[in-house]
């Protein structure tokens, strides 16, 4: 898909519509609940389909090239060539960073993550 951006055009115009959608349906239902006071999203595309007015904040989990190819390659079978090709069908990071309130670092350990990722979720939820 990412070898031919027809058809990854394409896949988009048909899946994004309908997932911008439901996201929208499902906030609406949680405000109209007032059961939670924080709701996350894991939203690859969030920035890019320019969707940031559906949230409060932006947080972006970062990590630099390298270690970004290796985890690609460790969890697709595919070739360095491809993970490049399918990182550089994504915005850049440096364009992610510039609209995004939290940047978490992921270029440690998990736990590493978490304790960032608790941090921010602890100031939220105060707030």
């Amino acid at each position: 898909m990412f070898n031919d951006p027809v058809k990854l055009d394409k896949l988009n115009q048909i899946t994004h519509r309908r997932i911008i959608e439901r996201v929208s349906e499902i906030i609406n239902e949680f405000k109209d609940s007032n059961f939670h006071k924080v709701i996350v999203f894991d939203a690859a595309l969030l920035i890019e389909l320019d969707l940031m007015s559906m949230v409060d904040e932006v947080w972006l989990v970062v990590i630099d090239l390298e270690n970004q190819i290796k985890r690609l390659l460790k969890r697709e079978s595919m070739s360095r060539e491809d993970a490049l090709k399918v990182i550089d069908a994504q915005m850049s990071l440096e364009e992610k960073q510039q609209v995004s309130d939290i940047l978490i670092d992921n270029s440690g350990t998990i736990q590493d993550m978490e304790q960032q990722l608790l941090r921010h979720l602890k100031r939220v939820m105060e707030e």
